[in-house]
């Protein structure tokens, strides 16, 4: 119990030493509940297909009352990948709030690059994962 005390004061230490902006919080405080409306695939940069680059990029985005995009923190994520994913993740559209009160989600997108002598072109293009994941498939250049 001490150990969980002391972590979550380290985490709350770290978060006002950083000047984190006034809507980030702990984790638990981000929905998983709230439905898209629309959303936005990130385009595979070609410098990270060509880099042989993939992986996941999580975002935090701030959903006002009217349902649009509000701001976007990039929680981890290739450097390569992540500004198309935050680029992506500002065009996304959420139901309208109930309440005032603005919400907070995670966003997922995992970055995938196929073989092209080990997948179809079926195998390629985007998926949606409800509620907030995106799996974005491409054809490797190089054959392993």
């Amino acid at each position: 119990m001490k150990i969980h005390r002391l972590i979550l004061m380290a985490l709350l230490a770290m978060a006002y030493a950083s000047n984190f902006p006034t809507w980030l919080t702990l984790a638990q405080d981000v929905s998983d509940d709230l439905p898209v409306v629309q959303a936005v695939p990130p385009a595979y940069p070609l410098i990270a297909r060509a880099a042989n680059v993939s992986g996941v990029v999580v975002l935090e985005v701030k959903v006002g009352a009217s349902g649009s995009v509000q701001a976007v923190r990039i929680i981890e994520g290739h450097k390569l990948l992540s500004p198309v994913s935050e680029k992506a993740a500002r065009k996304w559209k959420f139901n309208a709030l109930d309440k005032a009160k603005d919400r907070r989600v995670q966003l997922r997108f995992e970055f995938v690059l196929i073989a092209t002598n080990k997948g179809t072109p079926e195998d390629l293009g985007v998926i949606f994962w409800p509620p907030h994941k995106v799996e974005i498939r491409d054809a490797r250049n190089r054959v392993d």
